[in-house]
Protein backbone atom coordinates (compact mmCIF):
# COMPACT_ATOMS: atom_id res chain seq x y z
CA UNK A 1 0.00 0.00 0.00
CA UNK A 2 2.98 2.51 1.10
CA UNK A 3 6.03 2.64 -1.11
CA UNK A 4 7.84 4.11 1.84
CA UNK A 5 8.01 3.20 5.23
CA UNK A 6 7.73 6.68 6.91
CA UNK A 7 4.93 7.32 4.55
CA UNK A 8 3.23 4.12 6.35
CA UNK A 9 3.32 6.45 9.68
CA UNK A 10 2.01 9.23 8.35
CA UNK A 11 -0.55 8.41 5.79
CA UNK A 12 -4.13 7.17 6.49
CA UNK A 13 -5.22 3.65 4.70
CA UNK A 14 -7.09 5.17 1.74
CA UNK A 15 -8.71 1.63 0.35
CA UNK A 16 -10.84 -0.72 1.87
CA UNK A 17 -8.29 -2.68 3.76
CA UNK A 18 -9.93 -5.41 6.55
CA UNK A 19 -8.49 -6.17 9.79
CA UNK A 20 -6.81 -9.54 9.98
CA UNK A 21 -8.01 -10.78 13.68
CA UNK A 22 -11.84 -9.37 13.24
CA UNK A 23 -12.42 -7.98 9.61
CA UNK A 24 -13.26 -4.72 10.80
CA UNK A 25 -12.91 -2.14 8.01
CA UNK A 26 -8.87 -0.01 8.62
CA UNK A 27 -9.53 2.75 5.96
CA UNK A 28 -8.93 6.45 7.30
CA UNK A 29 -6.60 4.74 10.02
CA UNK A 30 -2.73 4.96 10.28
CA UNK A 31 -0.23 2.02 10.74
CA UNK A 32 0.95 3.14 14.33
CA UNK A 33 -3.31 2.52 15.03
CA UNK A 34 -4.56 -0.25 16.39
CA UNK A 35 -7.84 -1.86 15.17
CA UNK A 36 -10.77 -0.38 17.21
CA UNK A 37 -12.76 -3.44 17.15
CA UNK A 38 -10.72 -6.08 18.26
CA UNK A 39 -7.28 -3.51 19.75
CA UNK A 40 -5.17 -5.66 16.95
CA UNK A 41 -2.03 -4.09 15.32
CA UNK A 42 -3.01 -2.16 12.15
CA UNK A 43 0.93 -3.04 11.20
CA UNK A 44 0.49 -7.03 10.97
CA UNK A 45 -2.71 -6.03 8.79
CA UNK A 46 -0.13 -4.22 6.21
CA UNK A 47 2.67 -6.87 6.56
CA UNK A 48 0.31 -9.19 5.02
CA UNK A 49 0.41 -9.67 1.13
CA UNK A 50 -2.96 -8.90 -0.72
CA UNK A 51 -3.28 -10.17 -4.55
CA UNK A 52 -5.17 -6.85 -4.99
CA UNK A 53 -1.73 -4.85 -4.09
CA UNK A 54 0.40 -7.18 -6.18
CA UNK A 55 2.00 -5.89 -9.33
CA UNK A 56 0.05 -6.90 -12.13
CA UNK A 57 2.84 -9.13 -14.62
CA UNK A 58 2.42 -11.19 -11.29
CA UNK A 59 -1.26 -11.82 -11.74
CA UNK A 60 -1.05 -12.42 -15.28
CA UNK A 61 1.50 -15.14 -14.70
CA UNK A 62 -0.67 -16.45 -11.96
CA UNK A 63 -3.83 -16.71 -14.01
CA UNK A 64 -1.88 -18.24 -16.97
CA UNK A 65 -0.56 -20.74 -14.65
CA UNK A 66 -3.53 -21.58 -13.24
CA UNK A 67 -5.59 -21.67 -16.71
CA UNK A 68 -2.55 -23.88 -18.05
CA UNK A 69 -2.95 -26.07 -14.75
CA UNK A 70 -7.43 -26.63 -15.78
CA UNK A 71 -6.92 -27.16 -19.06
CA UNK A 72 -4.67 -30.02 -18.56
CA UNK A 73 -6.67 -31.61 -15.87
CA UNK A 74 -9.26 -30.96 -18.47
CA UNK A 75 -7.24 -32.73 -20.88
CA UNK A 76 -6.71 -35.78 -18.72
CA UNK A 77 -9.94 -36.48 -17.77
CA UNK A 78 -10.46 -36.64 -21.54
CA UNK A 79 -8.06 -38.48 -22.67
CA UNK A 80 -8.86 -41.22 -19.75
CA UNK A 81 -12.60 -40.78 -20.45
CA UNK A 82 -12.05 -41.83 -24.09
CA UNK A 83 -9.84 -44.74 -22.97
CA UNK A 84 -12.47 -45.98 -20.87
CA UNK A 85 -15.23 -46.14 -23.36
CA UNK A 86 -12.69 -47.33 -25.87
CA UNK A 87 -12.48 -50.58 -23.38
CA UNK A 88 -16.45 -50.90 -23.07
CA UNK A 89 -16.70 -50.40 -26.60
CA UNK A 90 -14.28 -53.37 -26.98
CA UNK A 91 -15.54 -55.81 -24.38
CA UNK A 92 -19.53 -55.51 -25.68
CA UNK A 93 -18.11 -56.55 -28.82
Amino acid sequence: IFKHPQEALTTSITQDLHCVNCSYNLRTLTSPQRCPECNHPIKDTLQQPYLCFAPLPYLKSLRFSLLNIIIGFVLLYAFLFRRNINKLIKQRS
